[in-house]
C-alpha cells in the first residue's frame, strides 16, 4: 500500500538548450503539464506526439479530449495510455523510419516523469480531467533592463541586473519565471507588456531601466499585471555611480524579496491579487492554488476562526492537487498554530506539524514555508546539530525570502548564534521595510539575546498590542529591568500577567523553551528573577504534563 506510482507526459515540440544543458520552451512546458494531468500509472501524450505513434502502438488508448493545461494558453488534446498489461509496438516501416530520422534531428520529444512520496496507491486517484482543474502558480517574465546611459558600463550593469533578478526569482517555487534566453529577444525594443505576456504565456511582466549620468545612477523597476495592464509594483533607486554593483545586488534583492511570496505590503502584491480574484469566483470554480491562497490568508490572521477555516481550505487544496507542496506546508503551520490558539497537547501537534513539513519538502525540496517550519520544529525538539544544518540549508535555498529569514533569526539565538540573528534581522528590515508589524515578534529574540535591550524595546513597541504574545511581553519587560527602568518593567509585567498569568521558567522549559548553551538560558533565567517570577514549578502546575523533563535545580534530592 506504499508503492511509488509513476506518471509520464510526452510531447513533441521545439526547445532551447541553455548553456548548462537545461531545456526550456513550450515543448518542455507542455510535457511537464501533461505529466501533471496523467493519472498514477499512466502516460499522457499530446495530439502532436500521439499522431507520430498511433499506428504503432498496441495499447489501450483513451481520448481525454481538449484539456486546459496549466500556463498553456490554448487547450491541448490529450490521449491517455494505460500501462501494465502485455503490450507490443508495431515496428515502423522502413519508409516511415527514414522520414523520422531528420525529424528526430530537429525536434526533441520531451518526457516529464514524476515520482512523489505522496503518490502511494492510496494517494491521488484523480482523473486527468479532474487534475486539469488545478490552476498554475503565477508566471513572470523579466524583460532586459533598458540602458539609458548609453555607455558600455551601464549596458553591462543592465544585463547583469536582468540576469540577477531572474536568478533570484527562479529560487522561489511559488513562481514560474521565464528564462533569460526567452526574454532577451526584447532587448532594446519598445514593447507592450500585454503582447509580451501573450508571446511568453505569462501573467506578470517586470521591466526596468538604468540611467547613468556623471557620478549618479538611477535604477527603476515596475511590475505590470498583463491581464489588466495595471501597475502592481514600482520602485526607484538613486545612488552614486561608484555604488553601481552594490545597487545591482540591492535591486535584485528587493525585487526578488518583493515577488517572493512573503506577506509584507509590497511582497504580497501578487499573492494578494490572486487571492482577491479567488474570492470573486464561486466556490465551484476555485482550484487547488486558490484554496491554498485562502488557507494562507486565514493562517496569517492567527485566530480561532481563521485556523478552522484555513484547515478546511487547505484540505480542499490538497484533495484537488496532492502535489502542491505549499498547501502541505501551510497545513503544517495551521496545525502548529492550533496548539497556541486552542491549548491542545503540545507533543501531538508538534509531530503533525513535522509530518506535513516532510511531505511538503518531499514534493519541493526548496519550499520556503516548509523550510521555515522545519527550523521551528527542530528548535522545539532541541535537535541542535540538525537545526544548525537546516538553517544554513534553508537560507542557502531561499536567501531573500523574508519568512525563512524571520524564523531563522528567531531561532538562531537558541542555537547560540545571536550575532548572526541580529545581522539577519537587520537584513529583513532592509529587504522589507513595510513588513507587517504583527511579524516583528520574530525579530525580538535576536536583539534580546544579544543584550541589545534598547533595540528590543524599540522593536516590541511597534508590535500591535493584541499581537504581543507572552514571549514578546517577557522580553520587553526584562529589557526594561536590565536597563534599570523598574517602573516600565513593572508596567509591562502587569500587562503580561493580566493577559497570560504569572510566568514560571520551568514551565517554559518543559514546553520546549530550551537552549543549546548556558549563556542564553542564564540570561532568560536572570530576566525571570529580575521580574520576580518563579524559576521552579509546583506540583499542581506539573500535573498537566505526563512526563515533564525538569530543570536539575528544581528536582528535590
Amino acid at each position: 500500500d506504499r508503492r511509488i506510482v509513476f506518471r509520464i507526459g510526452i510531447h513533441i515540440g521545439d526547445v532551447v538548450e541553455e548553456a548548462d544543458g537545461d531545456l526550456m520552451g513550450d515543448g518542455v512546458n507542455i510535457a511537464a503539464r501533461l505529466e501533471g494531468v496523467a493519472g498514477p500509472g499512466t502516460i499522457c501524450l499530446s495530439e502532436d506526439a500521439y499522431r507520430q505513434v498511433k499506428g504503432r502502438l498496441d495499447l489501450a488508448v483513451t481520448d481525454v479530449g481538449p484539456t486546459q493545461l496549466k500556463n498553456i494558453a490554448e487547450p491541448v488534446r490529450v490521449y491517455s495510455l494505460q500501462v501494465g498489461g502485455s503490450a507490443k509496438a508495431t515496428p515502423p516501416k522502413p519508409t516511415q523510419r527514414s522520414r523520422l530520422a531528420p525529424l528526430a534531428a530537429g525536434i526533441v520529444a520531451l518526457v516529464a516523469l514524476a515520482a512523489g512520496s505522496l503518490y502511494f496507491l492510496a494517494g491521488s486517484r484523480q482523473s486527468p480531467v479532474e487534475r486539469s482543474a488545478s490552476v498554475a502558480t503565477p508566471s513572470i517574465a523579466v524583460l532586459p533592463f533598458d540602458n539609458f546611459g548609453g555607455d558600455e558600463q551601464s549596458s553591462r550593469l543592465a544585463d547583469g541586473m536582468t540576469e540577477d533578478v531572474i536568478t533570484d526569482l527562479a529560487r522561489f517555487k511559488d513562481f514560474l519565471v521565464i528564462a533569460r534566453n526567452s526574454t532577451m529577444q526584447y532587448k532594446g525594443k519598445p514593447v507592450d507588456a500585454r503582447q509580451v505576456a501573450k508571446d511568453l504565456n505569462v501573467r506578470y511582466v517586470l521591466s526596468g531601466a538604468i540611467r547613468h549620468q556623471a557620478d549618479q545612477l538611477r535604477v527603476t523597476a515596475e511590475l505590470i499585471d498583463a491581464a489588466t495592464g495595471a501597475q502592481v509594483w514600482s520602485e526607484r533607486w538613486d545612488r552614486p555611480s561608484q555604488d553601481m554593483f552594490a545597487v545591482q545586488a540591492e535591486v535584485a534583492d528587493k525585487v526578488a524579496s518583493s515577488l517572493g511570496g512573503n506577506d509584507g505590503s509590497d511582497a504580497g502584491a501578487i499573492k494578494a491579487r490572486q487571492l482577491l480574484e479567488a474570492k470573486k469566483r464561486g466556490s465551484a470554480n476555485l482550484s487547488a492554488y486558490d484554496f491554498y491562497l485562502l488557507a494562507y490568508e486565514q493562517w496569517i490572521l492567527n485566530s480561532k476562526t481563521g485556523n478552522v477555516k484555513g484547515l478546511e481550505f487547505v484540505d480542499k487544496a490538497i484533495t484537488l492537487d496532492p502535489t502542491l507542496a505549499s498547501a502541505f506546508a501551510t497545513r503544517g503551520w495551521l496545525k502548529f498554530q492550533k496548539f497556541w490558539i486552542f491549548g491542545l497537547p503540545w507533543a501531538p501537534q508538534l509531530e503533525e506539524f513535522g509530518s506535513d513539513l516532510r511531505l511538503a519538502l518531499a514534493l519541493d525540496s526548496t519550499n520556503a514555508e516548509a523550510h521555515a517550519g522545519l527550523i521551528r520544529y527542530l528548535a522545539d525538539k532541541a535537535q541542535w546539530a540538525e537545526l544548525s544544518a537546516e538553517i544554513d540549508r534553508a537560507v542557502h535555498d531561499n536567501p531573500k525570502n523574508i519568512y525563512v529569514l524571520g524564523v531563522a533569526a528567531q531561532q538562531l539565538p537558541y542555537l547560540g548564534r545571536p550575532e548572526e540573528a541580529v545581522a539577519m534581522a537587520e537584513l529583513i528590515l532592509r529587504l522589507d521595510p513595510q513588513m507587517p508589524r504583527t511579524r516583528f515578534g520574530l525579530l525580538v529574540p535576536s536583539y534580546f539575546f544579544m543584550r541589545k535591550f534598547e533595540r528590543t524595546i524599540e522593536i516590541t513597541e511597534q508590535i500591535p498590542v493584541e499581537s504581543r504574545n507572552k514571549f514578546v511581553q517577557f522580553n520587553r519587560a526584562a529589557s526594561y529591568a536590565f536597563l534599570g527602568r523598574a517602573e516600565d518593567a513593572e508596567r509591562v509585567k502587569a500587562e503580561l500577567v493580566a493577559k497570560h498569568g504569572p510566568q514560571v521558567f520551568e514551565l517554559w522549559f518543559i514546553e520546549s523553551e530550551v537552549f543549546a548553551r548556558k549563556t542564553e538560558e542564564d540570561l532568560e533565567k536572570d530576566g525571570f528573577r529580575k521580574l520576580g517570577f518563579r524559576i521552579c514549578a509546583n506540583e499542581e502546575e506539573l500535573k498537566k504534563f505526563d512526563k515533564p523533563v525538569r530543570l536539575p535545580e528544581c528536582v528535590k534530592s
